[in-house]
């Protein structure tokens, strides 16, 4: 890089600590290693985020493309557009996915909502890209997965054509990871099941609300159960470091409307 961008070796050595810092969220670095150059360590699931992170910026322009009529109308024209400029082109291979991600819908019994339906969307062909380079998850991250319901690690094998039907001891962990998304995914109904331990922590939660704005608003078993599968979501969003927390402010603001605005009127 030094004789190929004629810049000082220490210019090069500031731009990747400002990398490193801009990637820490994600666990990744560039390392400078003796005989190689500059390599990036780091978990094969978090580069992938990292990569839709940074790729997600450039998202908004003034001009979009025209979907075609085989893809699904969740996916906008804006996402649509960004798909095919930074992704892939080839419409044959995105009604593929999608056709994958209708099963796994059937499957599950469920709707992905439209931002659901985009990321998901944009996480296959980010794999795609970095399976064909022999890039696949290798291994788990550091700490103890919370255990993902079997019908979702099923629905997760609806995807191996995708890939080329990868090798059993390849699949494992990629099983594993889409299984996760598939399970945080926004649906229309949300009809994961509610556990316990999350709806005491939503009754606490809402009593909490209800007592410091000293409004009156009734816990309605609905209401705790919704608000039980969101923290569900967030947990495992968190346990498995799925970093798409755009779409759970927008969740909140679509299923907890009047609690949303009464929160924010008493800030």
């Amino acid at each position: 890089f030094v004789d190929e961008l004629y810049v000082s070796r220490s210019v090069i050595l500031n731009d990747l600590d400002n990398l490193n810092e801009l990637l820490e969220r994600f666990h990744i670095k560039f390392l400078v290693k003796k005989n190689k150059g500059i390599v990036i360590d780091g978990n094969e699931f978090e580069i992938r985020q990292a990569i839709t992170f940074f790729q997600n910026k450039r998202l908004f322009k003034t001009d979009y493309l025209k979907a075609p009529r085989e893809i699904d109308p969740r996916l906008s024209d804006r996402a649509w557009t960004f798909i095919t400029e930074y992704y892939a082109q080839d419409v044959s291979n995105i009604v593929a996915i999608q056709q994958c991600i209708e099963k796994a819908e059937k499957y599950l019994d469920t709707d992905f909502m439209d931002i659901a339906y985009g990321r998901l969307l944009e996480y296959i062909l980010i794999t795609q890209k970095r399976i064909k380079r022999g890039k696949y998850i290798k291994e788990d991250l550091p700490g103890e997965r919370l255990d993902i319901e079997e019908k979702y690690l099923e629905a997760a094998d609806f995807f191996k054509p995708v890939f080329s039907n990868p090798r059993k001891e390849d699949w494992k962990y990629e099983r594993m990871f889409l299984a996760a998304r598939l399970y945080v995914a926004l649906t229309v109904d949300g009809n994961k099941k509610v556990d316990t331990r999350d709806r005491k922590v939503a009754r606490r939660f809402l009593n909490e609300i209800r007592n410091s704005l000293d409004a009156a608003f009734e816990l309605d078993s609905d209401l705790i159960d919704r608000l039980a599968d969101l923290i569900n979501t967030v947990r495992y969003r968190t346990n498995y470091k799925i970093y798409d927390w755009l779409d759970i402010s927008h969740e909140v603001r679509r299923k907890y409307t009047s609690l949303y605005a009464l929160c924010m009127l008493n800030i």
